[in-house]
């Protein structure tokens, strides 16, 4: 399931940021005995259940996917009394995330990537990291 869900550094630099984790979808469920191995499973209600069966996995920590992501990002952005709009773009470089101006096309933010995940994650760090984000 590569690149369908951030990988466990970026997770954890976003709960360093301070994102409540708990409305990921997935989660990674991590063995870290004498066989490193990493599973990534949905996350539900039965996690522990799941968690039993692939023993020994002994670290449970949330995962967003690129929804979990687009959910979260606001839709809107004020900044000196203009808004801007949240808009995402597929160039032929890449996934283009933006938030722009509405009236005069003037970008605020721009994360462009050939994988749309990376390019949201960089986007919602930038939202946190300039004090755009409201949990």
């Amino acid at each position: 399931m590569k690149n369908q869900v951030l990988s466990i550094d970026k997770m954890q630099k976003l709960k360093d940021l301070g994102i409540d984790t708990r409305r990921a979808s997935m989660c990674w469920l991590i063995n870290r005995g004498n066989h490193s191995k990493e599973f990534e499973c949905p996350v539900n209600n039965h996690w522990r259940v799941l968690k039993r069966f692939l023993n020994p996995c002994n670290y449970k920590m949330e995962t967003f996917t690129l929804q979990d992501i687009l959910n979260i990002l606001p839709f809107l952005i004020e900044k000196d009394t203009l808004l801007h709009r949240f808009f995402i773009n597929h160039r032929s470089s890449g996934y283009e995330l933006s938030y722009m101006e509405w009236a005069d096309r003037e970008k605020l933010v721009e994360f462009t990537d050939k994988d749309p995940l990376n390019a949201a994650y960089n986007m919602l760090v930038w939202i946190i990291e300039n004090g755009y984000f409201k949990n």
